[in-house]
């Protein structure tokens, strides 16, 4: 285990130790979630446990959403949007930051990047980044459906191409496929092209929604077509 890992888990493994050695967990270094952490690992009988911190345990158990809501956490998502969108209270957030994924624990940003970069799980890995990178908005559209207001689209999308822009550069610097560096290549021009599409549309009114799915039609709509796009035509 990373002492990274360690750090962010620090809560969970604090009560896992002590139900080991079978510590009683009423000292003042236990919190209320941790005390219940400290049931739910000992006892069969669970129906006194606040019901936001058993979902929090029941979560941590389940790779899928534990992903989702850890992903949520590194992308520092509103608890109130999160919520509103998944049905998972504040309180049940909390209790599975303090327990399971502590970022306040972390010395530095470097150290939830070198988290990131190591991850084993496919699924998380690509997930977390992606949430490290452009934020909760992300988890909420590929999860939930939920397409950004029109400013908040922009800049996802502006994060999205500068992304691909530099995987693209990398790709024409280290990979020795021309066909993978020409497809890195070929994907930053349509994520500029769907950028600058966005602008093109946009209201001067910045409570008119655009919606993403809108501009992702016109360039799907070009890319079916036979027309050839002159060179620097917005799609």
């Amino acid at each position: 285990m990373s002492l990274t890992v360690e750090l962010l888990t620090k809560g969970s493994r604090t009560v896992q130790d002590a139900a080991v050695r079978g510590e009683d967990p009423s000292g003042d270094e236990f919190t209320e979630v941790m005390r219940d952490y400290y049931i739910y690992l000992t006892a069969t009988d669970l129906s006194e446990l606040n019901p936001d911190n058993l979902y929090a345990f029941q979560v941590y158990q389940e790779e899928v959403k534990r992903e989702i809501v850890e992903s949520l956490l590194i992308s520092d998502a509103e608890l109130e949007e999160v919520e509103k969108i998944f049905e998972v209270t504040p309180k049940a957030m909390a209790a599975y930051k303090e327990l399971f994924f502590n970022m306040d624990n972390l010395v530095s940003k470097l150290d939830l990047v070198e988290y990131i970069e190591t991850y084993q799980d496919g699924i998380g890995k690509g997930l977390k980044l992606r949430a490290y990178n452009l934020g909760p908005e992300f988890i909420f559209y590929k999860y939930a459906n939920i397409v950004p207001r029109t400013e908040t689209q922009k800049t996802l999308v502006k994060k999205m191409f500068m992304g691909s822009a530099y995987k693209a550069m990398e790709a024409n610097y280290t990979t020795s496929s021309a066909a993978s560096a020409k497809a890195a290549i070929s994907h930053a021009t349509l994520m500029l092209k769907a950028y600058e599409t966005m602008q093109k549309l946009m209201s001067e009114d910045d409570s008119a929604v655009t919606a993403l799915t809108e501009v992702l039609t016109i360039v799907d709509d070009n890319k079916a077509s036979t027309k050839k796009i002159p060179k620097g035509e917005i799609v």
